[in-house]
């Protein structure tokens, strides 16, 4: 079944004068054939930590952020040799300053979208995301809105990363594209400079006019930043 994956990094806080406020937001996309695929990549990630080291995790479950470099850079290297295709869009926030937290739902359902959009996603059999509100109802509208923005029906879901490994896996690609951006770090480049891969990246470049502030599908314009060359390994 092809089944696309979509987490996000950063956040959505506006608040552009305040200390750590990272200045961009990525939201990442992965689409498999066969989501056993990406079972294997996080498995073959999990045995490749010393037993002992195992043994003192709380579970199976990876979380980007809260992982060692290493870690992060075997999950990279082995995506990058798998049958997938990996797409990212990109929010610089400095760009939108007439941008605040209150838009932060509405703003997600958009980039969520796009990069669906982007990725070919809307060709796929299933949509999974990883849930970020606590809120049923504002998941549910999230859902709901997606499927009907892509013109699909019933094919997207919010799940654990527990549950579907593959969640686990297109939260590191987004939080790599995400410390690439925010902290100069390169492990996506690192991982498929030697790969025939495509690795597709669109950042959003301009602020919206005053008639455009109400409408998100016309709220950006987007560039293509750059694209590795086509083909699957």
């Amino acid at each position: 079944m092809r089944t696309a994956f979509l987490d996000e990094s950063g956040d959505l806080n506006f608040d552009h004068g305040g200390k750590n406020v990272p200045r961009y937001f990525v939201v990442s996309v992965i689409i498999c054939d066969k989501i056993k695929v990406l079972d294997r990549v996080v498995r073959s990630v999990f045995l490749s930590i010393k037993k002992n080291m195992r043994d003192k995790r709380s579970g199976r479950v990876f979380h980007a952020n809260k992982e060692r470099d290493g870690i992060k850079r075997k999950m990279m290297s082995l995506l990058a040799k798998t049958n997938v295709e990996m797409t990212s869009i990109i929010l610089d926030k400095r760009e939108h300053e007439s941008l605040t937290s209150s838009d932060k739902h509405e703003l997600y359902t958009f980039l969520a979208y796009e990069a669906l959009e982007a990725s070919g996603a809307g060709k796929c059999e299933r949509i999974v995301l990883s849930r970020r509100e606590k809120k049923r109802v504002i998941n549910e509208k999230m859902v709901d809105d997606l499927e009907c923005l892509l013109g699909v029906g019933d094919t997207a879901c919010i799940r654990e990363p527990h549950v579907l490994s593959g969640l686990q896996a297109v939260d590191f690609l987004a939080h790599a594209v995400f410390s690439e951006y925010e902290f100069g770090k390169r492990w996506m480049h690192e991982a498929v400079s030697n790969q025939d891969k495509t690795l597709a990246a669109f950042c959003i470049e301009h602020n919206p006019a005053p008639e455009q502030q109400g409408n998100y599908l016309s709220y950006f314009e987007y560039s293509k930043r750059y694209r590795k060359s086509k083909g699957k390994v």
